[in-house]
């Protein structure tokens, strides 16, 4: 991904001067949307956010987002057994982001992580079913690691929720 002000969290692209420049929040003026950021600072950082708003269209502040933003502040935060789950994201999520607004199939793939992962999660979550909702999730990461080559993380995950599966069993 190149590093212009139209890929930088810094650029708002709704606020446009009669040259069709956009006003970046960082440097306070107005610029081409396709010149070289100094300040470049990527606003594909989480694959749920770039899959659902840059990709699909859906505001920031849609339900869906809303819900899993919800999730994890009060059902991942705190809870030992999903730590390694947030610092992961913390690592891959740009990694996979980035990916995933590169790939040429990204609304194919965006679709898919909805319907097939986030749209399932969040019943689960309106049922109370937290650890399914938390396994959906950690599918739909493993599916995304895999088809983007995010393989070093891929197997911590897996020998994590091994050790969760085994543990919830005894």
């Amino acid at each position: 991904m190149e590093e212009i002000c139209k890929n930088c969290k810094h650029l708002n692209e709704d606020d446009l001067n009669k040259w069709n420049e956009a006003y970046c929040t960082f440097e306070r003026m107005y610029k081409p949307i396709n010149d070289t950021c100094p300040y470049f600072a990527s606003k594909y950082n989480c694959y749920l956010t770039t899959a659902m708003c840059h990709i699909l269209g859906y505001s920031d502040d849609c339900y869906i987002l809303e819900a899993l933003r919800g999730f994890r502040r009060w059902y991942l935060n705190g809870n030992p057994d999903y730590e390694y789950l947030l610092d992961e994201y913390n690592i891959i999520g740009p990694i996979i982001s980035k990916k995933l607004i590169s790939d040429p199939d990204s609304y194919d793939v965006a679709n898919m992580m909805k319907n097939d992962f986030i749209t399932p999660a969040i019943s689960f979550m309106m049922e109370e079913r937290y650890e399914e909702a938390t396994h959906t999730y950690i599918d739909m990461t493993n599916m995304l690691k895999d088809k983007y080559d995010v393989c070093e993380y891929r197997k911590k995950t897996l020998i994590k929720s091994l050790n969760l599966s085994i543990k919830s069993r005894q």
